[in-house]
């Protein structure tokens, strides 16, 4: 086969995918309606696979339907919440709404007001900025108060005094609202949050923790046996018992190795990338099984977001 033969072939492919995710767009306009959060949760999550899409085919029936989604996101948080955020909720689903279609809509479309205010409000809780909500982190430990938390209730009870990785989520939005607010407070908090959570991950045993208390004791499989509460949070109630990786499918999860990029972008403090470098270190040998594409897209992204390449020969 000619170059021109394969050239003309690939152009084919990547046409015939461009009108499939064209029909799926179509699709989900008369399927995925709104439902009992009225757009509020996974539609607009669902809208993930059009960004890359847009960007590379400038579908201008993408950015209809995101408007569409944030008219009912807006909807659902005017209608459902309070001070723009859930008011009971945890830290897995509370978070989703504001942080896997906001921030990348607003990378788009970064003069929106309606979703600036959306993103604002919500991010507006993290580190204590409402005065009428109750308090979600602790200042004197560094670590949110429960896994429970939303802008009504902050559930102290026992088994929800844990942190997993998806407080990390947390530190996404702060980010996400100081590109877009321009606010420095925002990132002084993801900076100070930001670096305990890695100084934990780079002190931590082998294998990585599913989890920590409150007071920074490691919780692993094995604890579930005097906390029963343990194995029963969202993000561990999916995994196989007793996975030395379990700790590690936790951060990637939460992109906790793009957080701590963007932590060392800002600061410039090693600390981020040793705390990425243990989230990576187990997941070399896993590289050849089939189904890790998040782990060799995780080893990419800190490649080139530390310029570390110590890794490599390992991957080969």
């Amino acid at each position: 086969m000619s170059a021109t033969d394969v050239l003309a072939d690939a152009q084919r492919c990547a046409h015939g995918l461009r009108q499939d995710l064209g029909r799926w767009l179509e699709q989900s306009n008369l399927m995925d309606g709104p439902c009992r959060n009225q757009g509020g949760e996974d539609e607009a999550n669902y809208a993930l696979t059009w960004f890359p899409h847009y960007l590379i085919s400038g579908d201008d029936a993408v950015l209809t339907r995101f408007r569409s989604l944030l008219a009912d996101l807006a909807r659902w948080v005017a209608s459902s919440c309070l001070h723009g955020y859930e008011a009971a909720a945890e830290a897995h689903h509370g978070t989703e709404p504001f942080l896997m279609f906001l921030p990348r809509y607003l990378g788009l479309v970064p003069d929106d007001d309606v979703a600036r205010a959306l993103l604002e409000d919500a991010a507006h809780h993290i580190g204590n900025w409402v005065a009428e909500i109750p308090p979600w982190y602790d200042y004197e430990r560094d670590v949110f108060r429960s896994y429970a938390i939303g802008s009504r209730v902050v559930d102290d009870a026992p088994q929800y005094q844990i942190e997993l990785t998806e407080h990390l989520r947390f530190i996404h939005i702060a980010l996400a609202a100081h590109r877009v607010l321009g606010e420095d407070r925002y990132l002084q908090w993801a900076l100070r949050y930001g670096a305990r959570r890695a100084e934990r991950l780079v002190a931590a045993a082998e294998p990585l923790p599913l989890a920590w208390d409150l007071d920074g004791t490691q919780l692993h499989w094995q604890d579930a046996g005097e906390r029963p509460h343990l194995a029963s949070m969202c993000a561990l109630s999916h995994k196989m018992p007793n996975d030395p990786l379990g700790g590690v499918e936790n951060h990637l999860a939460s992109g906790a190795v793009m957080a701590y990029a963007d932590l060392y972008a800002a600061s410039g403090d090693k600390l981020f990338q040793q705390a990425a470098g243990r989230i990576i270190a187990p997941l070399i040998e896993q590289l050849a099984d089939p189904w890790a594409d998040p782990a060799a897209a995780a080893l990419s992204h800190y490649r080139q977001a530390f310029g570390d390449t110590s890794f490599d020969a390992a991957a080969l």
